[in-house]
């Protein structure tokens, strides 16, 4: 009994390995897949802008500095509107009065009240912006004289192109999938995930000139599995 018992045991075990062994080479290769990124970039026009217009005003007499700011503000609009942009691209930026007998340290210097204040321009009309940042020298006629002018662009129409450059990030992938395969003797069959990249936006040439650039770089890397044959 005990030989033809040790006898069954052995043919099961052998069995049970085969069985075994068979199923793991045919999970690998089910799970035969390569994982790789896929890369696309574009450079388009930024399509919206803001304008940063600062002014600084000083006076020893309140009721001065505040005919002194009314002016100002006064002949930027005209200005602004005279460039045209509307109202509803305009908005006056909150400004701030300090007074320098008011504070306890230091020792005063100039006139005791200054002003700080400007205009935010939020506009799509990016050549007129432009156009008119440059003529900034305009209003010293008028008796503003500007601390700051800057504009700083976007691009805000991303919707628009994701789906293009994400099937382009998807060909890219399959295509450093292929050069694989083709190395291991493989084919690039179905994908069996895919996750999509952040999409970023940044200057062509470099980081730091982000917002200042015209041109927007566009980026996103898609990372995908394909099952190889």
């Amino acid at each position: 009994m005990n030989t033809i018992t040790s006898a069954i045991l052995a043919v099961g075990i052998a069995i049970g390995g085969f069985f075994i062994g068979n199923g793991i080479i045919t999970f690998k290769k089910l799970d035969r897949v390569v994982e790789v990124k896929g890369l696309s970039e574009r450079v388009v026009d930024a399509n919206e802008a803001i304008w940063y217009l600062t002014f600084n005003s000083a006076s020893d007499n309140m009721s001065d500095l505040n005919k002194k700011i009314s002016d100002i503000q006064k002949s930027t609009l005209q200005f602004l509107e005279e460039e045209g942009f509307s109202k509803e691209e305009i908005q006056k930026d909150a400004g701030n009065i300090t007074d320098k007998e008011a504070q306890e340290y230091g020792e005063r210097k100039g006139a005791r009240y200054v002003a700080r204040g400007g205009f935010v321009i939020t506009s799509k009309k990016i050549d007129k912006l432009v156009s008119a940042s440059q003529k900034t020298d305009m209003l010293l006629s008028r008796g503003v004289a500007l601390s700051g002018s800057r504009i700083s662009y976007f691009f805000t129409d991303l919707n628009a192109i994701k789906p293009q450059m994400l099937e382009e990030a998807t060909k890219n992938a399959r295509a450093a999938a292929q050069s694989f395969a083709a190395n291991a003797g493989a084919k690039v069959g179905d994908i069996k995930n895919a996750s999509q990249g952040q999409f970023s936006i940044g200057s062509p040439i470099s980081d730091y000139e982000s917002e200042s650039s015209l041109k927007k770089k566009i980026r996103v890397v898609s990372q995908v599995i394909f099952y190889l044959e």
